[in-house]
């Protein structure tokens, strides 16, 4: 049974707790609340981007290591490869018409 991830409820939570900081922030400015709200906010942009992507958590993550070749002109290439060996039948990714050319570095979310 495949669920979906419920990001709602912890981004609920976290925006509560931003409002919170907020209101002391507003008795008393410390470094350490100024601090805290600062990490709040970047967990529900995370949180959000999950959401946003229907990420599932426990899917692993991997981060491109830099090309074998290094040179200007070297790329990293996304290809539907059509069940052939031949690259010649290779054809790459496009989202919204432009190919998709991920750097070193970029992360991919495996299935």
């Amino acid at each position: 049974m495949d669920m979906k991830t419920n990001y709602k409820t912890p981004i609920i939570i976290l925006e509560k707790r931003r409002k919170d900081i907020i209101t002391a922030l507003k008795r008393q400015q410390t470094e350490a609340l100024v601090s805290e709200k600062r990490m709040v906010e970047m967990a529900i942009k995370w949180l959000k981007k999950g959401e946003d992507f229907d990420i599932d958590p426990d899917k692993s993550i991997v981060k491109l290591p830099p090309t074998q070749t290094q040179t200007a002109c070297v790329q990293y290439r996304i290809v539907e490869d059509f069940e052939s060996d031949k690259n010649q039948s290779w054809k790459e990714i496009r989202i919204d018409e432009k190919v998709i050319r991920p750097l070193p570095g970029s992360l991919l979310i495996l299935e």
